[in-house]
Order: C-alpha cells, then sequence, then structure tokens
C-alpha cells in the first residue's frame, strides 16, 4: 500500500468508556495531525456490560477479551499494532517541581515524591515520567516533570483482554494525550482547555503546552433522554431554553473544578477552550462560558480537525465525536 511514493503501515486505536471503540487507520511516514498523510480505514464498537467493569476498572479482563474478539477478526487487526488508553477514572497525572538530578535518577526522585500525593502505593502504581524544562529558581538548578500513573493491575488486565482477542497491543496510554493528538496543540506555551462533549463520555482536560495539568471524565445528567436525539443542535433545543440552561450550568461547574484545581495547583489559568464533540454545536454554550470564565471559547467541528475526518467515507459515524479519542489513540505511532 502506498501514498504517493510512501509505503504506508497500518494502527488501530483501542478506547474504553461508556462503550467499546476501535478505529483502524493507514498511515505513511510523514503524516501529521492535520489529516495528511494517513486516513480511516474502519470503525466498530460494542456495548461494554456492566459486569465487565466497576467505576472505569475492568474487572473481567477474559469477559472483556471474548466482547474485542470477533471486532478484531472483522476488521482484520491481528498484525496491526494498538494503542490503548485505560479508562479516564482510573488515571492520576501531576506536574511537579523538583530539585534537578540526573536522568538516572529522575524516575526514582518522582516516584519518592509521588508518595505523599498518590492515592496507591509507589510499588503497585505504573508510571510515566516526562522531564518538560529545566530552569533556574534562586540560584537552584529545578526541573518541571510530569507525572501520569495508574494501578499496575489495571494495565494488566487491558493486557490480558487483548491477548484474548488476539489484538496486538504495543502501547497504553492516556486519553487526555489522545484527544490532545486530534485537535491539536493551540501554541507551546499557553495554557488551553479541552471541553470533549459527547452523549455518553463527557470530559474536561487543561493543558499546559503539550502536557495536561487536569483531566476529569464525568456525564452530563439527562433531564431528557438525550441518547434519542440524533443531532448537537437538537439536543441543545431540547423541550426550550430550560433544557440548555441546564445543562450549562453543569458544564460550567465542571470547568470551574478545574479551574480552581489548577489555581491551587500551578498557579495559573486557561487562555482559551475548545469545545469538540458531538454535542458542540451550540452557540449560547459558548456565549455562557465566555461569560462566565472571561477567557476565549471556539467550537471546532469535527470535519474542521482535520482533512482525514472531512474526506473520510464515515462521515456518519464520525458525526457524533464518539471515535476521536480512538482514532487520537490509532495515531500514536504517527505523531
Amino acid at each position: 500500500m502506498r501514498i504517493g511514493n510512501k509505503k504506508e503501515r497500518l494502527g488501530a486505536g483501542l478506547h474504553i468508556s461508556d462503550k467499546i471503540r476501535i478505529a483502524k487507520i493507514c498511515f505513511a511516514v510523514g503524516a501529521d495531525h492535520k489529516g495528511n498523510g494517513w486516513r480511516i480505514e474502519d470503525l466498530d464498537k460494542a456495548d461494554l456490560p456492566e459486569a465487565l467493569e466497576e467505576g472505569g476498572a475492568i474487572t473481567d479482563p477474559m469477559g472483556l477479551g471474548e466482547i474485542l474478539a470477533p471486532l478484531a477478526r472483522r476488521m482484520k487487526l491481528e498484525t496491526v499494532s494498538v494503542t490503548a488508553a485505560l479508562p479516564g477514572p482510573q488515571v492520576y497525572f501531576r506536574t511537579m517541581v523538583l530539585p534537578a538530578v540526573s536522568k538516572k535518577y529522575l524516575k526514582k526522585s518522582v516516584l519518592f515524591e509521588a508518595e505523599r500525593f498518590l492515592p496507591i502505593p509507589a510499588a503497585e502504581a505504573a508510571v510515566s515520567v516526562c522531564l518538560s524544562k529545566d530552569f533556574n529558581e534562586g540560584g537552584e538548578k529545578r526541573m518541571e516533570v510530569f507525572l501520569a500513573a495508574a494501578r499496575k493491575q489495571h494495565v494488566m488486565n487491558l493486557k490480558i483482554s487483548c491477548q484474548q482477542a488476539k489484538l496486538n497491543l504495543k502501547t497504553v496510554e492516556f486519553e487526555p494525550l489522545a484527544l490532545q493528538r486530534m485537535i491539536g496543540i493551540p501554541e507551546k506555551d499557553l495554557v488551553y482547555g479541552y471541553l470533549f462533549l459527547n452523549y455518553g463520555h463527557c470530559a474536561v482536560c487543561i493543558f499546559d503546552g503539550a502536557l495536561p495539568q487536569y483531566y476529569r471524565y464525568f456525564h452530563l445528567m439527562p433531564q431528557v433522554n438525550i441518547w434519542d436525539v440524533q443531532n448537537s443542535e437538537e439536543f441543545w433545543a431540547g423541550a426550550g431554553t430550560e433544557n440548555a440552561a441546564f445543562y450549562t450550568g453543569q458544564i460550567i461547574s465542571e470547568l470551574k473544578r478545574a479551574l480552581e484545581y489548577c489555581h491551587q495547583q500551578y498557579k495559573n489559568a486557561p487562555d482559551s477552550v475548545i469545545i469538540c464533540g458531538s454535542l458542540q454545536g451550540a452557540d449560547s454554550l459558548r456565549r455562557a462560558l465566555t461569560n462566565e470564565f472571561g477567557f476565549g471559547v471556539e467550537i471546532r467541528a469535527l470535519e474542521t480537525l482535520n482533512t482525514a475526518l472531512a474526506e473520510s467515507a464515515k462521515k456518519e459515524e464520525l458525526h457524533t465525536g464518539e471515535y476521536l479519542a480512538a482514532l487520537g489513540l490509532a495515531l500514536r505511532e504517527v505523531f
């Protein structure tokens, strides 16, 4: 397979939230987040029975594997590298400032400090550590470090499920990074937020440049049966402006929580917020957030994120935004 003269490869993303979603893409060297050099090959999903998970944690990995297996066969994923994300509620992360140490001792130093705030023992955590920057403070060398952590057992359960389904799980990462990969980074040094709104899965993420500072997964409490609504405009209209005000109030509460956390932990606040997903289309929401918080709020339609989404034959499935995280995971090997 080739795009022009460039050899293509396949990748897949497995996203587990309210449902199981898989995206398969085909990409070439030099592909980018604007959609150049890659295309969507296939999308599929399956229900996630409540008996298989609790609070976002997989409790029956073999049972999940049995659900994944027919999806993997139909999508022909046996030889495709898969990137999966742990469900949002099971991931902890924080940016820390520490005395500078060599790379050899970086992880050990971070884990020592992490014992103070991790809700699980550091010995039971699977961790990823990234050095953000070095700087001087009061004549002392310091470093800013990003830590992401989850229980080792959660990672192991995901691996067991993929083995059961004969999926080639290559990487486990975190959902905010997958969303950022699809939506893009506004500016390197900008503090900004993503508000991802979907019918069964909503999230607010705050980033400082490329590094996440805050992530929270939440559900909108429905006044109407929003899962019967076919498009974003219908959702916000509902039975009248009363419904729009109800949901807007919930979203404002979630953003307030995020801003308070960032102010307490990092002494900063977003310069802007990007709204995306299937419930993005209400200009009334954009105006309400702008009036409430005083920063710029931008609504991004899915088809404007990149050319691969705009040109895909899967437009009907993509319109809801539910595959955005799965596509971002599939692109893990690309950029």
